[in-house]
């Protein structure tokens, strides 16, 4: 939870993205969501570090935060705007 709240207050909306990496298990839901709706769900990437934690955990997680459309934006839609795909 620390890393969670240093997250909120020293990253979240500045200019970068995040990735969604290593959250299973590891980052209590609530603030997996909170720091997506304050980020915002456009800087944010579809990653994981298997094998720690599969693609299929990492989307379990997504899966549970009932983010609507913005799923899409984080899976892959991000990724093929940045890489110009």
């Amino acid at each position: 939870v620390d890393s969670a709240e240093g997250v909120i207050k020293h990253l979240v909306g500045k200019n970068i993205y995040f990735d969604t990496s290593f959250g299973y298990g590891t980052i209590p839901k609530y603030y997996a969501k909170k720091i997506i709706e304050l980020h915002g769900p456009d800087k944010m990437l579809f990653g994981t570090d298997t094998p720690w934690h599969t693609p299929d955990m990492e989307m379990r997680l997504l899966n549970s935060l009932c983010l609507g459309d913005d799923i899409e934006k984080i899976t892959h839609k991000n990724a093929e705007k940045l890489l110009s795909i």
